[in-house]
C-alpha cells in the first residue's frame, strides 16, 4: 500500500470514527450472549448482525458529520471526528459515503431476510429511520433534543432484540428488559457530548437535553443514566429475569463513580471531553462483563 493509499484508508477510517463502533458491537455482543443461553447461537447470523449494525452505525456517523457541517454545529474546538471540518473530505464525499453505508448494510439484512423471515425487514426498517432521522430529514432527532432516546433505542433494545432475532427467529421479555442497561450507558456517551457542546449548540438551533436544562441538572442527568443501569441491571438478577453472573458488570461501579466525580466537577469543555473518554471506556467495559456473565452463566445452568 503506497503513501496515498495509505492516507486515504485514514481518512476514511477517521471519517466513520471506527474506534467508537465499539458502542455498536456491544448490544450485538449481548444479543450472542443471549442466544447462547438459549442454546440457539448461530456464528453466520451473528457476524452478519455485527456488519449490517456497523455499517448502519459507520453510515449515521457520516451522515450525522454533513449534517453538523451543514448546520454549523461542528465549528468549535473539537472536530477531530468530522473530516469535512478539517478539509480531508468534502461534504457531497461524506454524504454519499453515508447512504453507501446504508445500502451495503441492506445486503447482510436481505440474506437474513431469505433464511429466517420477514420479521427481519422490521428491525432493518427500524434501523435505517433512526440512523438516518438522527440527522437528517424534516424532524432531525439529534437537533430536537430527541437524541438520547435515539441512541437507547438503537444500541439497546433493537440491536440486542435484532441480533437475538436473526439466530433464535423469535423474541422474548428477558432480552428486551436485559437489553435496557446497555442502551443507558450508550445514551450516556452522547450525553456527555452534548454536555461538553451545551454552550456551543444553542447558536447553530441545536436542542439538545444537555442544553434545555441547567449545568447542574444535566451533570444529574448523567448520574441518573449511570445508576439506572447499574439498578435496572441488579433488580433483573434479583427478579431471574438475567442470570446471577449477569452482576459481574458490578465490578465496573467505580468507573461510574469516576465518570460522575468528574462530570461534576468539570467546567469546562475540555475537562468534559476528558470524562467523555471514561464513559466511553464504561460502556465498553460495562458490556463486555456483561456479555462474559452471560456466557459463563451457561457453564454453570
Amino acid at each position: 500500500m503506497d503513501n496515498r493509499q495509505s492516507n486515504l484508508f485514514q481518512i476514511w477510517f477517521q471519517a466513520i470514527r471506527f474506534p467508537s463502533l465499539t458502542a455498536g458491537l456491544i448490544p450485538v455482543m449481548l444479543g450472542g450472549a443471549f442466544a447462547v443461553i438459549d442454546r440457539a447461537f448461530q456464528s453466520v447470523p451473528f457476524l452478519l448482525a455485527l456488519l449490517g449494525s456497523m455499517l448502519l452505525q459507520a453510515g449515521t456517523h457520516l451522515l450525522n458529520d454533513y449534517y453538523d457541517d451543514l448546520s454549523g454545529a461542528d465549528r468549535g474546538e473539537f472536530v477531530t471526528g468530522n473530516a469535512i471540518q478539517r478539509g480531508l473530505l468534502t461534504p457531497k464525499q461524506v454524504y454519499m459515503a453515508g447512504l453507501i453505508c446504508f445500502l451495503l448494510a441492506l445486503l447482510p439484512g436481505l440474506y437474513l431476510v431469505t433464511k429466517v423471515g420477514s420479521g427481519v425487514l422490521w428491525f432493518g426498517l427500524a434501523g435505517f429511520i433512526l440512523g438516518y432521522c438522527y440527522s437528517g430529514g424534516p424532524f432531525p432527532l439529534a437537533y430536537r433534543g430527541f437524541g438520547e432516546p435515539a441512541v437507547f433505542l438503537a444500541m439497546g433494545p433493537l440491536l440486542v432484540l435484532a441480533t437475538y432475532f436473526v439466530q433464535v427467529g423469535t423474541i422474548r421479555w428477558s432480552v428486551l428488559l436485559g437489553s435496557i442497561p446497555a442502551g443507558l450507558l450508550a445514551a450516556a456517551i452522547l450525553h456527555t457530548n452534548n454536555l461538553r457542546d451545551r454552550e456551543q449548540d444553542p447558536s447553530v438551533g441545536k436542542i439538545t437535553l444537555a442544553n434545555l436544562l441547567t449545568e447542574n441538572n444535566a451533570k444529574l442527568t448523567l448520574a441518573g443514566l449511570l445508576a439506572a443501569a447499574y439498578a435496572i441491571q441488579a433488580i433483573l438478577v434479583l427478579f431471574g429475569v438475567i442470570p446471577l453472573l449477569a452482576l459481574l458488570p458490578l465490578l465496573t461501579l467505580p468507573i461510574a463513580v469516576r465518570v460522575i466525580r468528574r462530570a461534576w466537577t468539570s467546567q469546562t469543555p475540555l475537562e468534559i471531553n476528558l470524562v467523555l473518554g471514561l464513559t466511553v471506556l464504561l460502556q465498553l467495559l460495562f458490556g463486555m462483563a456483561y456479555a462474559l456473565g452471560l456466557f459463563a452463566s451457561v457453564l454453570f445452568m
